[in-house]
């Protein structure tokens, strides 16, 4: 059958079991008229009903009573474990509490159910046994013991296996760990014993919650154990040769399936696909609701929901599950595969990030990488607006950051639960694609530039958000912050302004949403030299936020840089310097030095005592900005390119110009290596390495570097106009010096 046909069958089987159980062959031989797809599902409800789960797991030891009459096997002995009583029933077995003579233990006994004797059923059986085996980790439930025994005139299989009588990972979490770090260590536990399983080529392809079930060690802390591989897949050569899940057939439990295994092709399970499914669980632990189909009233639209639809943010069931775990758990549950996690050690090394207070290696799927993937797939349509489009990627950034930070501040409600959705639909949806689409229609025969068609896009705020003002605000806020990445300033100015005026209205002058406004129209006028009417509003949004939000909150703090950064442009270094080492101390003890915004704090800061010729304290934090980004945010990040260069130029004022030497060296490679020769940071280094060169008297190597740093400078778009003359002036002169000219 095809694809197509496949999901056609899919979600129609889904449809006919929300019918009575005897009208079900009648609504599919009504609803279909392809005959290979009818009889596929007409196929799927006869297996439906012949069977239910394979083997109960051993849960808890409290359901022993046997339905109806004496169990047979009852005071039985198979293979040295006598049967005690019966613990659950299930489609092909049943599970027994049994007790071992030596060594003496309890155990959890599995058996074929009398009569059921498909040999792909008992192959699946046996196949259980095999694969617990091979796994020998704490996290796992351990296999005893196999064999088969004589019963009705013929050979049944069982296997004995370590006994739990505790609850599931998900009735021990909401009893017993309340707290987020312990419910990331319990789910951590669980991602080692699957990674264990993954180096011993086993996918598990069944993980949920009721297949993890929690006992203690002898210390008394919760081990999580991991049971049922019953439907578990080897990528071992061997084993696939008899183990194939037939095409088409879909093995798991709905909810925790991975896109993949919804296919029904077993080619495209991996180990990935567990790793789905412990995103699944973690997001359930965390956030105490399930990602997909919550509220769904057909097996269809879970299914839809898995496969199409992304979940809620992890931060919308809890505010306080924002930031790098909600970004961890969303990677986890990527639908394409090449951007989830690519084994379960991989998640539980960004858990551990996590719970170290360290950097993540999960990214959320921001605007900016929807659009790259679009230009990929369209690089005729995109290929001509090139450099506007970075500028655009520039302003998408910054919402992502800002969208980042929002949610990690804000509370949960209502209100920006609207205002998220009012800025993706907006932004992401209506806008920018839009945007590609005009970017590639000539008008007069001249591509429109980007700010102009960022205009053309806003005249369609006031009607789209005529009924919902606070929508509008929202979304001219996020115009306002890309018409100033733009440089646009008028139109960026006006946006905030309309964002303010409407805020105001409707939430009041202290709200924190108004006072974002204020403060994102005081960059705007600082950037346009009306240095008076930035104060004003630099000094509202502070006085403000202190009031509101608290002296030592995110925004508070940056607002306070803000003002600082005015005050030094304006020449009041001892007002700009009061209020950045306050900054600093706060976001130090608030976030600790590796935090993007102390680090811009440390690089302000010593700019300002470079000013005040204070180069010895000014070169100490530039070192630590540096070092907090090397740390936080990689070699290669621009940032640490910038506070890099800094430090160099700092040790070079203070006469170490040989120890600022392989800093700047390794900056410009990295920056040449990741974002090419012509980009800013990169012909800052190669100029300022030339200097210290010169510093040095070593005026070959000056001049090597000054010419790559023109080199650099010629291939930017403009040509390098604003820097190009004055690298030509600096290499004339080392060049006359190495010519003798004094």
């Amino acid at each position: 059958m095809s694809r197509d046909g496949w999901q056609s069958a899919k979600e129609l089987f889904g449809l006919a079991l929300d019918q009575p159980a005897g009208e079900r062959e009648a609504f599919v031989e009504k609803a279909c008229g392809d005959a290979a797809v009818r009889a596929e599902v007409l196929r799927l409800l006869r297996l439906h009903d012949a069977s239910s789960d394979f083997l109960v797991s051993p849960m808890s030891v409290g359901a022993g009573a046997t339905e109806g009459g004496v169990d047979p096997l009852i005071g039985r002995s198979l293979g040295g474990f006598v049967i005690v009583r019966r613990i659950g029933v299930g489609g092909m077995g049943a599970v027994y509490e049994a007790e071992q003579g030596q060594p003496r233990r309890r155990a959890a006994v599995k058996v074929l159910r009398p009569g059921v004797f498909a040999p792909r059923m008992q192959r699946r059986f046996e196949y259980e046994s095999e694969v617990l085996a091979k796994l020998q980790h704490p996290g796992i439930a351990q296999v005893f013991a196999a064999g088969t025994f004589e019963i009705g005139g013929g050979a049944a299989p069982w296997f004995a296996m370590e006994l739990i009588d505790g609850p599931s990972i998900q009735t021990y979490v909401k009893t017993k760990l309340p707290g987020v770090d312990r419910k990331v260590a319990m789910l951590l536990a669980v991602c080692d014993a699957v990674q264990h399983a993954h180096e011993r080529g086993i996918i598990h392809r069944d993980l949920k919650p009721d297949n993890i079930l929690i006992t203690e060690t002898s210390a008394g802390a919760p081990q999580p154990k991991v049971l049922d591989f019953g439907v578990a897949r080897s990528i071992d050569a061997d084993v696939q040769t008899t183990m194939q899940t037939v095409a088409g057939e879909i093995v798991g439990t709905l909810a925790y399936m991975s896109p993949e295994q919804l296919s029904g092709d077993p080619e495209r399970i991996d180990a990935r696909s567990d790793v789905f499914a412990l995103g699944v669980i973690g997001y359930e632990l965390l956030g105490g609701r399930l990602p997909h189909g919550a509220g769904r009233s057909s097996i269809a639209e879970v299914i839809r929901a898995i496969e199409q639809e992304e979940p809620p943010p992890l931060g919308a069931c809890d505010a306080a599950l924002c930031g790098d775990l909600e970004v961890i758990i969303a990677k986890a549950l990527e639908k394409d595969v090449s951007r989830r996690y690519q084994s379960a050690a991989a998640l539980a090394a960004d858990l551990r990030h996590f719970m170290n207070n360290e950097p993540v290696s999960a990214r959320p799927a921001t605007a900016v990488y929807r659009f790259q993937k679009f230009a990929r797939r369209n690089r005729a349509l995109v290929g001509g607006v090139t450099a506007t489009m970075l500028a655009l990627a520039a302003g998408m950034i910054l919402y992502a950051r800002e969208a980042r930070t929002a949610r990690q501040e804000a509370e949960k409600s209502r209100y920006e639960a609207d205002k998220a959705t009012a800025i993706n639909n907006f932004i992401v949806n209506d806008f920018l694609m839009k945007l590609l689409t005009a970017a590639n229609v000539p008008e007069g025969g001249k591509r429109l530039p980007v700010a102009e068609l960022v205009e053309k896009a806003s005249e369609q705020i006031g009607p789209m958000f005529a009924s919902d003002p606070l929508g509008e605000a929202a979304v001219r806020n996020e115009i306002g912050s890309i018409h100033y990445n733009l440089g646009t300033l008028d139109q960026s100015a006006a946006a905030f302004q309309r964002a303010l005026q409407l805020w105001e209205a409707k939430l009041g002058p202290d709200h924190p949403d108004t006072l974002k406004a204020v403060n994102n129209l005081g960059q705007v006028r600082a950037r346009q030299q009306r240095s008076a009417d930035a104060e004003a509003l630099y000094r509202r949004a502070l006085e403000g936020r202190r009031r509101v939000l608290g002296p030592d909150d995110s925004y508070t703090l940056v607002t306070m840089n803000n003002l600082a950064e005015l005050y030094r442009g304006s020449k009041r270094l001892d007002e700009a310097e009061a209020l950045l080492r306050q900054a600093l101390e706060s976001q130090k003890r608030v976030h600790g030095i590796n935090h993007k915004h102390t680090i811009t704090t440390f690089n302000n800061l010593a700019g300002l005592l470079m000013q005040r010729d204070n180069y010895e304290e000014a070169a100490e934090l530039h070192r630590q900005a540096h070092e907090a980004s090397r740390a936080t945010l990689g070699s290669d990040h621009v940032l640490t390119a910038v506070t890099g260069v800094r430090l160099g130029l700092c040790l070079q004022r203070v006469g170490r110009a040989a120890e600022a030497e392989p800093l700047l060296l390794e900056v410009a490679t990295s920056v040449e290596r990741t974002q090419g020769a012509s980009h800013p940071e990169a012909i800052n280094a190669r100029r300022v390495l030339g200097r210290g060169y010169r510093q040095q008297k070593k005026y070959a190597e000056a001049a090597e570097q000054f010419r790559l740093a023109l080199a650099g400078a010629e291939g930017q778009p403009d040509g390098g106009a604003a820097g190009a003359g004055k690298i030509r002036k600096e290499l004339a002169d080392v060049e006359g010096r190495l010519g003798g000219k004094p």
